[in-house]
């Protein structure tokens, strides 16, 4: 059993509740993935340094909390980037940007030697189709390419 939570909000504040909820994870001996949704040009910046820079601090942000409250606390360091179609303001599951930003986010994990868990495999295709398979396809490998541990959201998040 784990629990996923997201104890630092956009932009760097942490959440109302997070310390209790990371307390009481604590209390009850369960692993934590700490998650860290920025989203691209939303509540972060729209260029690539720049959301990584501050998803990093916010996802590092998390771990502080979770040891200085429990050093050495089981929490997997869970920075999923999203990204936003700046033309409309929409959610864009599966852009470019996002395969690229969930590789560079797996990268950041490894070159810190944390567990890293990464939110890609989704697709804003309404329809099981050859375009559905391609996004969820390229988006996987190239997270697992760059190094990812767990790779999420890849049954489901469709449209």
């Amino acid at each position: 059993m784990k629990v996923h939570i997201s104890p630092v909000i956009s932009r760097m504040r942490y959440g109302e509740y997070a310390g209790d909820v990371v307390y009481v994870c604590i209390k009850h001996n369960i692993p934590m993935f700490c998650i860290t949704t920025a989203q691209a040009g939303a509540t972060a910046p729209a260029i690539m340094a720049g959301f990584l820079a501050q998803s990093l601090a916010e996802t590092l942000a998390s771990l502080v909390m979770v040891h200085g409250i429990s050093p050495g606390y089981p929490m997997v360091f869970s920075n999923w980037p999203l990204v936003i179609d700046l033309r409309t303001g929409a959610f864009s599951g599966d852009s470019g940007e996002s395969a690229l930003l969930n590789a560079a986010s797996a990268q950041l994990s490894n070159w810190l030697d944390l567990p890293s868990s990464v939110a890609c495999s989704m697709t804003d295709v309404k329809a099981i189709d050859a375009q559905y398979g391609v996004e969820k396809g390229i988006s996987s490998l190239v997270a697992a390419s760059a190094g990812g541990n767990l790779i999420y959201e890849s049954s489901g998040m469709t449209a």
